[in-house]
């Protein structure tokens, strides 16, 4: 059976909304009053409640989709691009059919059948189809830290975001793309995520990044030494210290240069 591409997984229901929204206005920041900076990683866990608006719907629905969905049709649409790393540079691009590899995924079902002469077979039969929501577990964000003297505030840009899958098989996470979030911010602006505790008030999904609208643990700031926090601790205790020792260096930052 050949692939299910994803110009008919998720364009036969795909309506943008009438209305065009612009992504929200921040800040323009001048490089030279940026006087210090710091990258950091975050894992966006889809598990957590808090987190739900980026995973439902999983179904498809007229004028919704979940964020691994949009971010696919973007691609697939040339809306935005998709990159192997979160180095993000033009070399560095993923080609649709590089991209189909990565986000189809095949199976096999053992099918019976009797011939003329009531022979019995048994034959295995593969099959492809889109990778599915149910199987992306986490997002990974980049972002950067930085305080901007001009404005005397710490301040924060997201710089990338990459889908995660599960592999059930290998149980382990495997990042399927990385996305340039600020190239990304007027496609995911016309998408409204589903709000379960108001409906009246529905965000769209460049607002609930921008605004901060989810739950996140640090799983690496930029060192000498290119390390992620799960290689230099020794249980999920002390990666969750870590995570908060980062998280407070960082709000400390800012009331320090008042004192300064």
């Amino acid at each position: 059976m050949k692939k299910v591409f994803l110009l008919v997984a998720l364009f036969e229901t795909l309506i943008v909304f009438s209305q065009t929204k612009t992504p929200i206005a921040q800040p323009v920041i001048r490089e030279a009053d940026v006087m210090w900076t710091k990258d950091i990683w975050r894992i966006i866990d889809l598990n957590e409640r808090e987190n739900f608006p980026f995973y439902f719907p999983i179904e498809k629905r007229p004028n919704q989709l979940n964020l691994f969905n949009i971010l696919l049709t973007g691609i697939d649409s040339n809306k935005i691009t998709a990159y192997k790393s979160d180095d993000m540079v033009w070399n560095d691009t993923l080609t649709k059919k590089q991209l189909f590899d990565r986000v189809v995924v095949s199976d096999s079902i053992t099918v019976y059948s009797v011939d003329e002469f009531g022979n019995e077979n048994l034959a295995k039969q593969f099959m492809s189809d889109t990778l599915g929501v149910e199987y992306i577990a986490q997002y990974w964000i980049k972002e950067k830290w930085f305080f901007d003297k001009q404005r005397s505030v710490m301040d924060v840009r997201i710089v990338a975001v990459c889908p995660v899958k599960y592999d059930v098989s290998k149980e382990i996470l495997i990042p399927l793309f990385w996305i340039n979030y600020s190239d990304a911010r007027n496609w995911l602006s016309q998408f409204q995520t589903i709000n379960s505790k108001n409906i009246s008030e529905q965000r769209t999904f460049d607002e609930l990044f921008i605004k901060r609208k989810f739950v996140s643990v640090i799983k690496k700031e930029s060192n000498i030494y290119d390390r992620e926090i799960e290689e230099y601790v020794n249980n999920v205790k002390e990666f969750l210290q870590e995570s908060e020792r980062i998280k407070e260096f960082i709000r400390n930052f800012e009331a320090d240069r008042w004192e300064n």
